[in-house]
């Protein structure tokens, strides 16, 4: 369902490999507005997630230091982390829902 509605609206589906049998907690959606994307979703209620803040999410603070992680250290997948934004994959998840997200999505 969430694959149908993304390709509908012309949103980049995340790629599989054909020999892999693939379940995902939270399926992966690039967006060019990510904050705006999680502040949307969160005034409508919708289960839209960020997940990682950095590349050692969830560490943060003083504990960056024990892992040797400032900011700019992994230039690539910080800027991975800027663009997407993750929708539920559960149950939980109705086509309504969906629809709305993929709305916002689009819409930023």
């Amino acid at each position: 369902m969430i694959e149908e509605h993304l390709s509908k609206a012309g949103l980049a589906l995340w790629p599989k490999p054909d020999q892999a049998d693939v379940t995902m907690l939270k399926y992966p959606v690039p967006t060019s507005h990510k904050s705006r994307t999680l502040k949307l979703a969160r005034e409508r209620n919708l289960d839209i997630a960020g997940w990682y803040a950095s590349p050692v999410h969830p560490l943060q603070g003083n504990d960056l230091a024990k892992v040797d992680y400032h900011s700019g250290s992994c230039p690539k997948a910080e800027d991975m982390i800027k663009q997407f934004v993750y929708l539920p994959t559960g149950l939980t998840l109705n086509k309504r829902s969906l629809e709305a997200m993929v709305r916002i999505i689009c819409n930023n």
